[in-house]
């Protein structure tokens, strides 16, 4: 009986903590929560389906514990925990450096750098851009046709310094014949990965590093754990050609998509690599204006009367 009023006691007391918050808030109280509320939010987003995810559940059992220990009176245990979490912070930033770092190089090259680069692209780069991805889409599919195996990176906002110094500089336009040649087994430059910067090839047989997750499935080889590892570090997309089974894969932020058709790989690299256009006026206009398009059967049949 004791037992149960302590914990109606608990819930009392914190409703009552809670209405009288809310009946002394103001508007700086609010956006603190709603900023909170965020920060809670990015975090286990961020934690979602990584191995961090297990060392958070770790420190949530023994805040648990932390809670009952309290709520029961059990000091020895309690002074043990509360010890032990003075040191939690330390713990926290030496088991988490590689998630930080990788955390503050996404804020870094993420929301401020597309504050701060916010360029204009003219008409003649995007559609270099363009040719640039239908030339590695040709050469992606020429290789998986004929079981060759590939890695090809497209650098973004985080530049790739480091991983272009572990190969072979380059900075040559992108041709599917130049990619095949670097491919070609038995070639010196095709064990690695060609780096790809802007519509340029800047290096080729670059290391990458190799991903630390440990539920990946047994199936994939190093090219895909090297795709995936880069994926997890940094912003830059990663086409990869299974030399096992002919696959065409892409890496993105720590995933893996599988079996592309040349005309989706397109599409997807297009959504990654192309700029936003900004909606002017005229442009909008030209949206709205209904234009009276013939089926493509109309049209084919049209050229071969002619």
């Amino acid at each position: 009986m004791e037992f149960m009023n302590n914990i109606w006691s608990y819930i009392v007391g914190g409703f009552n903590f809670v209405v009288g918050c809310i009946a002394s808030s103001t508007y700086s109280d609010i956006l603190d929560v709603i900023a909170v509320t965020f920060l809670v939010f990015w975090v286990l987003k961020f934690v979602k389906n990584t191995r961090t995810a297990q060392v958070l559940k770790g420190i949530m059992m023994v805040v648990i514990f932390l809670l009952i220990s309290d709520l029961f009176g059990m000091k020895t245990t309690k002074f043990i925990i509360s010890s032990t979490l003075q040191f939690g912070v330390l713990a926290i930033l030496i088991v988490f450096q590689p998630e930080l770092r990788k955390v503050l190089e996404q804020v870094g090259a993420g929301s401020v750098s597309k504050i701060f680069n916010n360029e204009v692209h003219d008409d003649a780069y995007v559609n270099s851009l363009k040719h640039m991805i239908s030339e590695v889409c040709n050469a992606a599919f020429r290789l998986s046709a004929s079981g060759t195996g590939a890695l090809i990176v497209f650098e973004r906002n985080i530049v790739l310094h480091e991983i272009i110094d572990t190969g072979v500089m380059l900075n040559s336009d992108v041709s599917s014949n130049l990619l095949g040649n670097i491919f070609f087994t038995g070639a010196p430059l095709h064990d690695g990965a060609v780096i790809i910067r802007g519509d340029k090839i800047m290096a080729a047989s670059c290391l990458l590093p190799l991903t630390q997750n440990t539920e990946i499935s047994m199936d994939l080889g190093t090219r895909h754990r090297a795709a995936i590892g880069l994926s997890e570090g940094t912003d830059a997309i990663v086409v990869v050609v299974s030399e096992e089974t002919s696959t065409i894969s892409l890496a993105s932020g720590g995933n893996l998509k599988r079996g592309f058709t040349k005309e989706s790989l397109i599409n997807e690299l297009s959504m990654y690599l192309l700029p936003k256009k900004i909606d002017t006026k005229k442009e909008k206009k030209k949206k709205n204006k209904k234009v009276k398009e013939e089926p493509l059967q109309a049209i084919e049949n049209k050229s071969e009367k002619q």
